[in-house]
């Protein structure tokens, strides 16, 4: 082969590469659902009726669950995570077209009822099974969740402190202060002291890589993101290293919710989220911990002002959440 016919042939591919570089950056990124899941129409059925009727108490919760994924057998599995202290199971509930089997796609999660009394999360996490169940056949959104990736519903983190109605677990214990921290010990090594219900988030968590997580909380309207904790306990903006990220897919959430991000919310005027540590800081948060042990991108959604609001509510704060929600995953998990 002559130099000059080799020369030829290597600006040729040079031209090529060129091209092609050109091409993939013009192409758009995929986008979360922007604002128009704001007014997200909710069709209800008997079964998501049900679950938005009332506050279910934990047998009723459990026999619940298992009547899903008989059901939805097709797109669920129910898998037992671990033991309350008073050994009521904790249940995690995955959403996918292949259910319990690995596959090379993101896993995300969403964990309700940490806190005791703040039991919306429980409803959130069942309702937004029950939408993906009635919606897969036609909605693609839903469907792309579906089949695209693992999602995982964890109703009760804390289900002895709502059988008791309060805060704590049953030995009187703040979950969300039970994690190992890292300000206290940056190898975020277990004390051994950790409650039955955290040890089984941990071990849980560590059994497979979630990409994001949420973790619904009340008495707020706000998403909060880390830091939770400062160095010298003092209350400030204390960013982590992904604090960019965060920022962005907290707004994600917000800005999908019909009043988190707007003026309405005057306690918080910044888009409707928060870095945690400025907000007041916190040690042995379950956020911080996935942040730092798995790398697991995990905000804080407070849901209502209110803790525990009237069951009335209920089927309101759904419809507002749900598109806050999906907006939340579709985000996370393939805009990335």
């Amino acid at each position: 082969m002559s130099a000059t016919v080799l020369f030829v042939r290597q600006i040729l591919f040079l031209v090529l590469i060129v091209t092609l570089t050109k091409v993939a950056f013009s192409l758009p990124f995929p986008s979360p659902l922007k604002n128009t899941t704001r007014s997200l129409k909710v069709e209800h059925n008997d079964y998501l009726s049900f679950v938005l009727e009332d506050y279910l108490d934990n047998n009723a919760l459990e026999k619940h669950r298992k009547g899903f994924v008989s059901r939805c057998k097709s797109i669920s599995k129910l898998v037992e995570i671990g033991r309350s202290v008073d050994g009521k199971k904790i249940w995690a509930l995955e959403i996918s077209n292949a259910a319990g089997q690995s596959e090379a796609e993101p896993n995300v999660k969403l964990v309700g009822n940490v806190h005791g009394n703040e039991p919306v999360g429980r409803v959130l996490t069942l309702g937004l099974a029950e939408w993906l169940c009635a919606n897969y056949v036609n909605n693609k959104l839903a469907r792309r969740i579906v089949d695209d990736l693992h999602l995982w519903l964890v109703p009760a983190m804390n289900p002895d402190g709502f059988a008791a109605n309060k805060r704590e677990n049953t030995n009187n214990i703040d979950l969300n202060r039970d994690f190992p921290d890292h300000f206290q010990d940056p190898t975020c090594t277990p004390t051994g002291r950790e409650q039955p219900e955290t040890k089984a988030m941990m071990e849980w968590i560590g059994s497979r890589h979630f990409v994001s997580s949420i973790a619904f909380h009340e008495g707020a309207l706000v998403v909060n993101y880390p830091w939770d904790g400062t160095e010298n306990s003092s209350t400030y903006y204390n960013g982590c290293p992904d604090d960019a990220t965060f920022r962005y897919i907290s707004s994600l959430y917000s800005k999908a919710h019909p009043k988190m991000a707007t003026p309405a919310n005057s306690e918080f005027p910044n888009g409707g989220i928060t870095n945690g540590a400025q907000w007041y800081p916190v040690y042995g948060s379950m956020q911080d911990w996935n942040y730092v042990h798995s790398g697991c991108l995990e905000v804080t959604v407070e849901v209502n002002e209110n803790k525990r609001p009237d069951k009335e509510n209920l089927r309101q704060l759904f419809s507002d959440h749900l598109g806050s929600i999906l907006s939340f995953v579709e985000g996370t998990a393939f805009a990335g």
